[in-house]
């Protein structure tokens, strides 16, 4: 487990810096009316929108650590599966994440699975999966 029961990060992972290309956009929402809005939560004083940096940290933490365990799985599904391509077993195992881990933006997911085919040195191309996913 990353996190302890509070939402705080381990201490080891405290100071892992997130990196740039890491998704960092907040949940879609739809708000009625016929005026612009955007969704905010008050959060310690303040109007938050999108991630806190908090939380920010956990879900990059999260999707370091499936970054670090799935290309195992992947050359794993290769090796039983021999006649799927590369691409179609990236395409499997991020529909399997997505599957499993519904709180996930489409465009963690896309992360994950980039960098996971970045490690394997698999050719991919990046937001052909998420479809309807929503992006934060």
């Amino acid at each position: 487990m990353t996190c302890d029961g509070d939402g705080k990060v381990d201490s080891a992972l405290q100071g892992a810096q997130v990196p740039e290309d890491f998704p960092r956009a907040g949940a879609l929402s739809t708000l009625p009316g016929a005026q612009p809005k955007f969704q905010a939560r008050y959060l310690d004083g303040r109007f938050v929108v999108g991630p806190s940096p908090q939380e920010l940290q956990l879900r990059y933490t999260a999707c370091r650590e499936y970054t670090e365990v799935l290309p195992a799985y992947c050359e794993g599904l290769q090796s039983r599966h021999p006649d799927w391509t590369t691409s179609k077993v990236l395409e499997h195992t991020g529909r399997a994440l997505a599957q499993r881990h519904q709180r996930m933006s489409g465009l963690e997911i896309d992360w994950v699975v980039t960098k996971v085919a970045a490690e394997l040195g698999w050719n991919w191309v990046p937001g052909v999966l998420w479809r309807g996913r929503p992006a934060g």
